[in-house]
């Protein structure tokens, strides 16, 4: 009986297994963010600092101008989470292209306004690519909860699946040149997305809206 019960449990869990991971309905999406952010404007410009999330559907980076300030916004879709497409995973990355980028300090953000939202995970970078140094916010998106946390972003993906909702999950990172008005900058820009709102997931026939840079 025991062998009967563990063989049992072992085909419901590869069933749940099976059932997690297979692709949701519906029609693939692709990322729309605004060409205007209150005072800024899209620009035509590449980005200089980017992430890079393994697996993702969609993935890009957009700079955004005030006039001399420069904020780049990056963002990361997952359609749904299968092996080697997870939000949050090790190899996942918001240190940008130059392997000689330098992690100067990791944590929660304390400092600036973040538009009702919970308080970002705060990178500090420093390499060649920009000497100066780069600060980073970023948060999870997980169907329509935001969170800081990898943690709760994976108990939210968890819990869409146990609910049988298909959650498109996506990683958002705010980036600007370090310095004292690093803060402000980041805030300001924050204000005019409407708690993230405004980056927002449409059919396509795979063909981006706003073409990644």
């Amino acid at each position: 009986m025991a062998c009967v019960a563990g063989l049992a449990v072992l085909v419901v869990m590869r069933g749940y297994a099976g059932w997690a991971n297979a692709a949701p309905g519906g029609a693939p999406q692709a990322l729309s963010v605004p060409e205007r952010v209150g005072v800024w404007t899209l620009a035509d410009a590449p980005a200089a600092w980017r992430g890079d999330f393994r697996g993702a559907d969609r993935q890009g980076a957009w700079v955004y101008r005030d006039g001399d300030r420069e904020v780049t916004l990056y963002v990361a879709y997952y359609a749904y989470e299968r092996p080697g497409a997870e939000l949050v995973a090790s190899a996942n990355s918001l240190l940008g292209d130059d392997p000689a980028t330098d992690l100067m300090k990791r944590g929660r953000a304390s400092y600036g306004a973040f538009d009702g939202l919970p308080a970002p995970t705060y990178l500090h970078l420093r390499g060649p690519a920009y000497p100066g140094g780069r600060v980073v916010w970023s948060w999870y998106r997980v169907g329509a909860a935001v969170t800081a946390s990898g943690p709760v972003a994976k108990l939210e993906t968890l819990k869409a699946k146990l609910l049988g909702t298909a959650a498109p999950s996506l990683a958002i990172a705010v980036s600007t040149a370090a310095g004292p008005a690093a803060g402000e900058t980041l805030s300001d820009f924050l204000a005019g997305l409407d708690g993230l709102t405004r980056i927002r997931l449409i059919p396509t026939d795979d063909r981006p809206r706003a073409a990644a840079r």
